[in-house]
């Protein structure tokens, strides 16, 4: 696997794009990146953590349809 900044950049909302394109630029942001990317290469799955107990959450929410008034 690997992590293509570019790609992730344009594939979210417009009015996120000048943060997201700052944060590339972040030392931390790529340790964070390369730590996801190790365990899920050398395992197969994602860390069980808070970020991706987050990132389900959200996915379960933008996959719910909204409710008839």
């Amino acid at each position: 696997m690997k992590f293509d900044g570019e790609d992730f950049v344009a594939s979210q909302p417009a009015k996120f794009r000048p943060m997201l394109s700052s944060l590339l630029s972040s030392q931390a942001f790529h340790q964070f990146i390369d730590e996801r990317i190790d365990h899920i290469n050398s395992s197969g799955t994602p860390p069980s953590d808070m970020f991706e107990d987050a990132v389900n959450k959200w996915r379960e929410i933008g996959t719910r349809t909204p409710a008839k008034v």
